[in-house]
C-alpha cells in the first residue's frame, strides 16, 4: 500500500508500521523533494512552443493551508480593514505576502521579537523575509532607483508606517546616513547634507529629471543656463526670459518737404449755362517732386519683458510625486 502525500508538493508522509525494511525509500524521496525545492537548479530550454512542468506521476495537488498559519509560502489576506492591523509572524523564513483587502487602513507585518516593521500596500504581492527579529523587503528594487506614483500629493501611509520607510520623498530634504546607510553612501553631499554624516535627496517638486549629460553639448549653461555634467544641477524658471523688442529709426525722407500729385483732365472752351465761353485751355500738370518716392515718420517705445533666466517650455503637470528607494 502506498503512504499517504502531502497535498501540496507531494512529500510521501509514511503511517506507523508501513514502509518495513524499506523506510528509506520514501525518506530518501522526500529528502530529494526537499532539496529541490530549496536548492534546485533546472535548466529548461525554449522557443516558440508551451511548456507544461513535469509532475511525480498519478500525483494531482489540492492546494491547501500548511499545518499552522505561519507554515505557508503565500498568505492571502483579504477583507474590509476598519482599523489598522499588524501582523505577527512567530517563525523566521521568507514568504509572499498578498494584500487584497480594502479600507482606508495598513496591513504591517512583524516579527515575535521586536524589530523592524514593514508594511504592504493594499493590491500588492510582496516577498518578505523574517529573522526572528526584523521583517525586511525582498526585490523592492535597487537603492538610489527613483519612481513616480501618479495620483497622490503627499507619501502613502503604507510608507511612514514602515520603521525604515522603503522610500524617500524627493523634496530636497536631509537625512543622517545612520538612518539609510546605502542610500546615504550613494548620494553622499551631491543633493544637500555634508556628505559625510548627512546627505540630501533630489528634489523632484515641480521639477523633470534629465539623464546625466555624457556628451557634454546637449544641456550646457550657455544654452540653458545648466550644467547637465553637474550630478545635482538644476535650473530654469517658470517665468518667460528677460528680454527686450526694439522698433525704431529714420532713412531721412520722413520730414522732407513734398507734395502729394492730383492728376486732373485738360479742359478747353468751357463754357458757362448760357453758351458762352468761359476759359480757354485751363491745364493742371505735375511735377517730378509730386510722386518722388518717400516715407512718414512713427515712433514705437523700447519695452522690456519678462522676469526669467534661461528659456522654458514647461510640460503640462500630472499630479503625483516623486520617489527614491532607500
Amino acid at each position: 500500500m502506498a503512504d499517504p502525500q502531502t497535498i501540496n508538493v507531494g512529500l510521501a508522509v509514511p503511517t506507523r508500521g508501513s514502509d518495513v525494511n524499506t523506510w528509506d525509500v520514501p525518506l530518501n524521496g522526500d529528502m530529494s523533494i526537499s532539496d529541490g525545492y530549496f536548492g534546485g537548479v533546472l535548466t529548461i530550454s525554449a522557443s516558440s512552443v508551451p511548456i507544461v512542468l513535469t509532475a511525480p506521476a498519478g500525483y494531482t495537488p489540492t492546494p491547501a493551508g500548511g499545518p499552522t498559519q505561519s507554515q505557508n509560502a503565500v498568505l492571502r489576506f483579504t477583507g474590509v480593514l476598519t482599523g489598522n492591523v499588524q501582523v505577527t509572524l512567530p517563525l523566521p523564513g521568507y514568504m509572499i505576502i498578498e494584500n487584497l483587502t480594502t479600507g482606508n487602513f495598513v496591513l504591517t507585518f512583524a516579527a515575535a521579537s521586536a524589530g523592524s516593521v514593514i508594511a504592504v500596500d493594499q493590491g500588492e504581492v510582496q516577498h518578505i523575509e523574517n529573522d526572528g527579529t526584523n521583517v525586511k523587503f525582498v526585490n523592492m528594487g535597487r537603492v538610489g532607483k527613483i519612481e513616480y506614483w501618479a495620483g497622490v500629493s503627499a507619501m502613502p501611509s503604507w510608507v511612514t508606517s514602515c520603521t525604515v520607510p522603503p522610500y524617500l520623498l524627493c523634496d530636497a530634504s536631509v537625512y543622517n546616513f545612520s538612518q539609510f546607510p546605502y542610500l546615504g553612501t550613494k548620494l553622499k553631499g551631491q543633493f544637500g547634507g555634508n556628505g559625510t554624516t548627512t546627505f540630501g535627496v533630489p528634489d523632484g517638486q515641480g521639477r523633470v529629471f534629465l539623464g546625466y549629460d555624457g556628451t557634454g553639448t546637449r544641456i550646457t549653461v550657455a544654452v540653458s543656463g545648466i550644467n547637465g555634467q553637474t550630478i545635482g544641477a538644476a535650473g530654469g524658471n517658470q517665468s518667460m526670459q528677460s528680454h527686450t523688442h526694439v522698433a525704431a529709426g529714420t532713412t531721412g525722407y520722413e520730414n522732407a518737404p513734398h507734395s502729394h500729385v492730383y492728376n486732373a483732365p485738360t479742359f478747353s472752351n468751357v463754357q458757362n449755362g448760357g453758351g458762352a465761353s468761359v476759359a480757354t485751355g485751363i491745364t493742371f500738370t505735375a511735377t517730378a517732386t509730386e510722386s518722388a518716392n518717400h516715407q512718414h515718420n512713427f515712433s514705437v517705445p523700447t519695452t522690456s519683458t519678462g522676469s526669467g533666466g534661461s528659456q522654458n517650455v514647461q510640460p503640462s503637470q500630472v499630479a503625483g510625486i516623486w520617489v527614491i528607494k532607500t
